[in-house]
This record gives C-alpha cells, structure tokens and sequence, in this order.
C-alpha cells in the first residue's frame, strides 16, 4: 500500500506533463497554416513557382522610376538616310583651271585714263587681242568639252575609234593650253603699259623698236635681245655632263616668250 501511495504523485505529475505537450503541440499547429495534425511535408507545384516568379517581376518593373524609362525612349535614334553623291559634270573652267567670265571683270576694272599717249596705239591692238583670244580659249574649251562626253557615250566602240577621239582630245587641249599662255602674255603686257616698263627689252635694257611692238605687241624684248637669249640656250643645251648640263642660271628662272615679225601672224 506505501509503494502505491507513493507511485500515485508520480502519475500525476507524467499525466500533467503529457497535457501540457499536448496543449503545446495543438498551439504551433495553429499558428502554422501549412502544417497540419498529421505532419504534411510543404509541397510546391510548378505553377506556384511561376506565379511566385511572375510577382517578383512585376515588383520590380513598378520600382522602376518613370524618368528612366523615358530616358531610354529619347535614345532611340531615328536612322538617317545616307546621302547620295553626286557627280557634276565638267565645266569650261574646269578645262581651263581659271573661270574666264571672272578673269573679263577683273581686266575690265583697267582705267584707260591712265594710259600714257604714247602707249595708246599698243594698248588698244592688246586689248583687242586680248577679246580675241579669250573668245578662241572659250570657244575650243567647249569644243574639248563635247569631245569628254562624246568619250563616255563611245564606250562600245572598236579601239581605233577610241584612239581617234583620245587624239582629237588631246589635240584640243593642246591648242587651249597654247591660247591660255598666249592670253597670259598678252595680259602681263598691258601690266607692263600701266608699270611703265612696257617697250624696255628685258635681255638688253634698251627700248624695243615700234616696228617690233606694231608687228608683236606683247613681245618681252627686242630682236637683238631674242638672238642673244637663244645664244645662252644653245650654249647651256651644248654643255657636257660634268660641266652641269642640268644646273640652271638666275636668268633663266623668267625666260621671255618671244616672238619675230615672221612668225607672227598678227
């Protein structure tokens, strides 16, 4: 009977002990929605894992400051046409390498006023030569002109046409350089009258003949002079090898064009 009253308290307190679990353990189920009596493992199907991504997502876009996006929206650059290039066709200045409607106003701007008396005669026989070959150069430009573009159409011809026209071509350009150097001496001339250096042979020093300026008007020195210009190039023509054959004077950096009374035609 002791051994009985005594296990009594014992059973009590176990017994107290086990409703106190019980009540403890019903208590965490409660506040765990997820878990039930029975200890269900948490489960996940693939469409929780999709709609869990998909919120995630859309969080972040909504974090996104508005000013950002349209930052991003004003770099978008709009991808501009490439200009085509255009290839002009040629012109007569182009051909001449001056524009001769320019080289007319800048002539025209000579006073005559300031024409000594004396020079008078020879001024008007350049100038009027001067109009002449300045129509001769725009004239034969043109003509060189047709000549280019008749070049690009004959394309398809057989070769001796093409080396027909390439001669013709050739020859034209030949005849406006010649003109066009001729125009310069002419023009350098009337300078010369307005200097006060016209009629003074530039080899010799001495005045040029009126006979000479009457039959070459822009020539740069007299007869005498002439001879002796071509006595100092047949003798730098003539020297050897090593005597310098290809060493050059302080004169013969401005040779003049000249020109005798046979040859010309004017």
């Amino acid at each position: 009977m002791a051994n009985r009253k005594k296990q009594d308290p014992d059973n009590k307190r176990l017994a107290k002990a086990k409703s106190l679990l019980l009540k403890l353990r019903k208590k965490n189920n409660a506040s765990n929605p997820l878990r039930d009596s029975k200890n269900t493992p948490i489960v996940f199907t693939l469409d929780d894992v999709q709609a869990v991504l998909a919120n995630k997502q859309a969080n972040k876009q909504a974090d996104k400051p508005v000013i950002v996006q349209a930052a991003l929206a004003n770099k978008i650059v709009q991808a501009k046409p490439e200009k085509q290039r255009t290839l002009q066709a040629v012109s007569v200045s182009d051909i001449l390498g001056f524009n001769i409607a320019n080289r007319k106003k800048v002539k025209s701007l000579r006073e005559m006023e300031k024409v000594s008396p004396r020079f008078k005669p020879y001024f008007d026989i350049l100038v009027a030569l001067e109009k002449k070959v300045q129509g001769e150069i725009e004239e034969h430009a043109h003509d060189t002109l047709k000549h280019t573009d008749a070049s690009g159409e004959t394309a398809g011809n057989d070769m001796l046409n093409k080396d027909a026209d390439s001669y013709d071509l050739d020859f034209a350009l030949g005849i406006v350089t010649s003109e066009k150097l001729l125009l310069d001496e002419i023009e350098q001339a009337i300078d010369r009258i307005f200097d006060g250096s016209y009629g003074i042979c530039e080899v010799t020093g001495k005045p040029i003949p009126k006979e000479r300026l009457l039959a070459v008007p822009f020539t740069r020195c007299s007869l005498e002079g002439q001879k002796e210009q071509e006595r100092k190039n047949a003798a730098l023509r003539k020297k050897p090898v090593d005597e310098g054959v290809f060493t050059r004077d302080d004169d013969d950096d401005d040779i003049p064009l000249t020109y005798t009374e046979e040859e010309s035609d004017l």
